[in-house]
Protein backbone atom coordinates (compact mmCIF):
# COMPACT_ATOMS: atom_id res chain seq x y z
CA UNK A 1 0.00 0.00 0.00
CA UNK A 2 1.03 3.66 -1.11
CA UNK A 3 0.47 5.77 2.46
CA UNK A 4 0.63 8.99 2.65
CA UNK A 5 0.11 11.39 5.44
CA UNK A 6 -2.48 13.79 5.20
CA UNK A 7 -2.21 15.96 8.64
CA UNK A 8 -1.68 15.17 12.20
CA UNK A 9 -3.63 14.75 15.39
CA UNK A 10 -4.00 13.68 19.22
CA UNK A 11 -4.29 9.84 19.07
CA UNK A 12 -6.55 10.32 22.10
CA UNK A 13 -8.84 12.38 20.47
CA UNK A 14 -8.77 11.54 17.01
CA UNK A 15 -11.55 11.68 14.46
CA UNK A 16 -10.38 9.23 12.83
CA UNK A 17 -9.87 5.72 14.30
CA UNK A 18 -6.18 4.54 15.73
CA UNK A 19 -4.35 1.75 13.99
CA UNK A 20 -1.50 -0.16 15.92
CA UNK A 21 -1.39 -2.61 12.56
CA UNK A 22 2.10 -0.40 12.21
CA UNK A 23 3.72 -1.87 8.69
CA UNK A 24 7.08 -0.89 6.52
CA UNK A 25 4.50 0.50 4.57
CA UNK A 26 3.21 3.08 7.30
CA UNK A 27 6.57 3.56 8.39
CA UNK A 28 7.59 4.83 4.70
CA UNK A 29 5.24 7.06 4.43
CA UNK A 30 6.10 8.43 8.29
CA UNK A 31 9.52 8.71 7.59
CA UNK A 32 9.29 10.39 3.91
CA UNK A 33 7.01 13.19 5.93
CA UNK A 34 9.65 13.86 9.07
CA UNK A 35 11.92 14.19 5.89
CA UNK A 36 10.10 16.72 4.44
CA UNK A 37 9.18 19.16 7.26
CA UNK A 38 11.60 18.73 9.92
CA UNK A 39 9.29 17.47 12.75
CA UNK A 40 11.18 16.57 15.47
CA UNK A 41 9.80 15.16 18.76
CA UNK A 42 10.47 12.36 21.18
CA UNK A 43 7.81 9.43 21.43
CA UNK A 44 6.63 11.14 24.87
CA UNK A 45 5.25 13.94 22.58
CA UNK A 46 3.76 11.73 19.69
CA UNK A 47 1.00 10.99 22.19
CA UNK A 48 -0.16 14.20 21.68
CA UNK A 49 0.99 14.58 17.64
CA UNK A 50 0.07 11.78 15.60
CA UNK A 51 0.25 11.22 11.79
CA UNK A 52 -3.51 10.71 9.85
CA UNK A 53 -2.80 8.95 7.04
CA UNK A 54 -4.51 8.71 3.42
CA UNK A 55 -6.82 5.54 4.09
CA UNK A 56 -8.52 7.89 6.84
CA UNK A 57 -6.65 6.46 10.04
CA UNK A 58 -4.66 7.24 12.76
CA UNK A 59 -0.50 5.74 13.26
CA UNK A 60 0.03 5.31 17.07
CA UNK A 61 3.05 4.40 17.89
CA UNK A 62 5.06 3.16 21.26
CA UNK A 63 7.44 5.72 22.59
CA UNK A 64 10.09 3.11 21.19
CA UNK A 65 9.01 2.81 18.08
CA UNK A 66 8.17 6.51 17.68
CA UNK A 67 12.26 6.82 18.70
CA UNK A 68 12.65 4.30 15.55
CA UNK A 69 10.95 6.07 12.98
CA UNK A 70 12.85 9.29 14.14
CA UNK A 71 16.11 8.19 14.13
CA UNK A 72 15.15 6.63 10.29
CA UNK A 73 14.28 9.74 9.45
CA UNK A 74 16.99 11.43 10.91
CA UNK A 75 19.65 9.26 9.34
CA UNK A 76 20.45 7.93 12.79
CA UNK A 77 18.63 4.65 13.09
CA UNK A 78 21.60 1.86 13.37
CA UNK A 79 19.21 -1.04 14.16
CA UNK A 80 19.52 -1.03 17.49
CA UNK A 81 19.50 1.52 19.95
CA UNK A 82 18.97 4.54 18.10
CA UNK A 83 15.42 4.68 19.13
CA UNK A 84 16.89 6.06 22.57
CA UNK A 85 17.52 9.76 21.26
CA UNK A 86 14.08 10.23 20.24
CA UNK A 87 12.54 8.07 23.19
CA UNK A 88 11.48 11.52 24.97
CA UNK A 89 11.32 14.88 23.67
CA UNK A 90 13.72 16.17 26.10
CA UNK A 91 16.10 13.94 25.39
CA UNK A 92 16.22 16.21 21.87
CA UNK A 93 18.20 19.16 21.46
CA UNK A 94 16.02 22.42 21.73
CA UNK A 95 17.02 23.58 18.55
CA UNK A 96 16.14 20.87 16.87
CA UNK A 97 12.36 20.27 18.10
CA UNK A 98 9.46 21.18 16.10
CA UNK A 99 6.14 20.04 16.28
CA UNK A 100 3.17 19.96 13.89
CA UNK A 101 0.05 21.74 13.26
CA UNK A 102 -2.82 19.77 14.94
CA UNK A 103 -4.66 19.52 11.17
CA UNK A 104 -5.62 17.32 8.38
CA UNK A 105 -7.23 17.31 4.88
CA UNK A 106 -10.25 14.96 4.79
CA UNK A 107 -10.60 15.56 1.35
CA UNK A 108 -7.00 12.99 0.63
CA UNK A 109 -8.30 10.10 2.06
CA UNK A 110 -7.91 7.85 -1.13
CA UNK A 111 -9.57 4.40 -1.50
CA UNK A 112 -8.13 1.06 -1.66
CA UNK A 113 -7.20 0.94 -5.37
CA UNK A 114 -5.57 3.98 -5.63
CA UNK A 115 -3.59 3.15 -2.61
CA UNK A 116 -2.67 0.00 -3.63
CA UNK A 117 0.47 -1.14 -5.07
CA UNK A 118 1.36 -4.12 -7.71
CA UNK A 119 4.51 -6.11 -6.47
CA UNK A 120 6.43 -8.79 -9.06
CA UNK A 121 7.56 -11.54 -7.24
CA UNK A 122 9.86 -14.34 -8.06
CA UNK A 123 8.76 -17.76 -7.56
CA UNK A 124 9.72 -21.03 -9.02
CA UNK A 125 7.65 -23.54 -11.73
CA UNK A 126 6.15 -25.88 -8.76
CA UNK A 127 5.25 -22.54 -6.98
CA UNK A 128 3.20 -21.15 -9.58
CA UNK A 129 1.35 -24.31 -10.49
CA UNK A 130 0.26 -24.78 -6.85
CA UNK A 131 -1.42 -21.75 -6.50
CA UNK A 132 -3.14 -22.11 -9.24
CA UNK A 133 -4.32 -25.51 -8.16
CA UNK A 134 -5.27 -23.35 -4.83
CA UNK A 135 -2.44 -23.33 -3.16
CA UNK A 136 -3.27 -19.57 -0.76
CA UNK A 137 -0.10 -19.59 1.54
CA UNK A 138 3.11 -17.93 0.52
CA UNK A 139 6.57 -18.03 2.91
CA UNK A 140 9.76 -16.67 1.95
CA UNK A 141 12.84 -16.48 4.02
CA UNK A 142 15.23 -13.39 3.59
CA UNK A 143 18.41 -11.62 5.20
CA UNK A 144 16.52 -8.80 7.43
CA UNK A 145 18.42 -6.44 5.49
CA UNK A 146 17.20 -7.36 1.94
CA UNK A 147 13.70 -5.29 1.38
CA UNK A 148 12.31 -7.11 -1.53
CA UNK A 149 9.04 -8.27 0.33
CA UNK A 150 8.90 -4.92 2.91
CA UNK A 151 6.44 -3.24 1.44
CA UNK A 152 4.16 -5.84 0.61
CA UNK A 153 0.71 -5.17 2.51
CA UNK A 154 -2.72 -6.37 2.95
CA UNK A 155 -4.71 -5.61 -0.15
CA UNK A 156 -1.81 -5.57 -2.18
CA UNK A 157 -1.47 -7.26 -5.62
CA UNK A 158 1.46 -9.74 -6.21
CA UNK A 159 2.28 -10.62 -9.95
CA UNK A 160 3.93 -14.00 -9.37
CA UNK A 161 6.46 -14.88 -11.96
CA UNK A 162 8.67 -18.46 -12.74
CA UNK A 163 9.88 -16.48 -15.94
CA UNK A 164 7.80 -18.03 -18.33
CA UNK A 165 4.23 -17.49 -17.34
CA UNK A 166 2.65 -15.59 -14.37
CA UNK A 167 -0.26 -15.14 -12.34
CA UNK A 168 -2.01 -12.39 -9.91
CA UNK A 169 -2.95 -12.55 -6.36
CA UNK A 170 -4.57 -10.18 -3.84
CA UNK A 171 -2.42 -10.36 -0.25
CA UNK A 172 -5.43 -10.75 2.25
CA UNK A 173 -3.35 -10.88 5.40
CA UNK A 174 0.25 -11.54 6.15
CA UNK A 175 3.09 -11.77 8.91
CA UNK A 176 6.74 -11.27 9.22
CA UNK A 177 8.54 -12.53 11.87
CA UNK A 178 12.45 -11.10 12.27
CA UNK A 179 15.27 -13.29 13.97
CA UNK A 180 18.01 -14.99 13.95
CA UNK A 181 19.41 -18.25 11.88
CA UNK A 182 22.26 -20.12 11.47
CA UNK A 183 24.37 -19.70 8.48
CA UNK A 184 25.20 -23.15 6.81
CA UNK A 185 28.93 -22.23 6.17
CA UNK A 186 29.25 -24.62 3.06
CA UNK A 187 26.89 -22.03 1.18
CA UNK A 188 26.31 -18.75 3.39
CA UNK A 189 22.51 -19.20 3.87
CA UNK A 190 20.76 -19.71 6.35
CA UNK A 191 20.34 -23.53 7.49
CA UNK A 192 16.64 -24.40 7.62
CA UNK A 193 17.17 -27.29 9.70
CA UNK A 194 17.59 -25.23 13.01
CA UNK A 195 13.78 -23.10 12.92
CA UNK A 196 15.86 -19.59 13.82
CA UNK A 197 17.24 -21.22 17.01
CA UNK A 198 20.84 -20.92 17.70
CA UNK A 199 22.31 -23.98 17.95
CA UNK A 200 25.62 -25.99 17.08
CA UNK A 201 25.21 -29.33 15.73
CA UNK A 202 28.09 -30.31 17.57
CA UNK A 203 27.46 -29.48 21.31
CA UNK A 204 31.40 -30.56 22.07
CA UNK A 205 32.35 -27.69 24.87
CA UNK A 206 34.80 -26.86 22.01
CA UNK A 207 32.76 -26.55 19.41
CA UNK A 208 32.49 -22.95 18.21
CA UNK A 209 29.26 -21.37 17.80
CA UNK A 210 27.77 -21.45 14.10
CA UNK A 211 27.84 -17.93 12.30
CA UNK A 212 24.19 -16.28 12.19
CA UNK A 213 22.08 -14.15 10.15
CA UNK A 214 19.76 -11.70 10.76
CA UNK A 215 16.55 -12.78 8.75
CA UNK A 216 13.51 -12.35 8.15
CA UNK A 217 10.22 -14.83 7.48
CA UNK A 218 7.22 -13.36 5.46
CA UNK A 219 3.83 -15.47 5.31
CA UNK A 220 1.64 -14.14 2.71
CA UNK A 221 -2.23 -15.12 2.68
CA UNK A 222 -3.37 -14.94 -1.41
CA UNK A 223 -6.68 -15.19 -3.32
CA UNK A 224 -5.69 -15.24 -7.07
CA UNK A 225 -8.09 -12.28 -8.99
Amino acid sequence: MRYKVIGWDAPYMAYFPVREDLTASVDRAVIEELKRTGYCFGGDTHDFYAPVLNDGTVASYSWRGWGRVMAMARDEYDGGYGYISYYMTELIPEELVKLPTLDYDESKIESVEARRENHAVEVDGKTLADVRAGLNRLEFTVAADDERYDYIDTGDYLTLSDGRESVTAEVIDFSVNVSFMPIDEADGEPDPDYGGFVVVKNPAPTAPPKPQRRTAKFVFYIKII
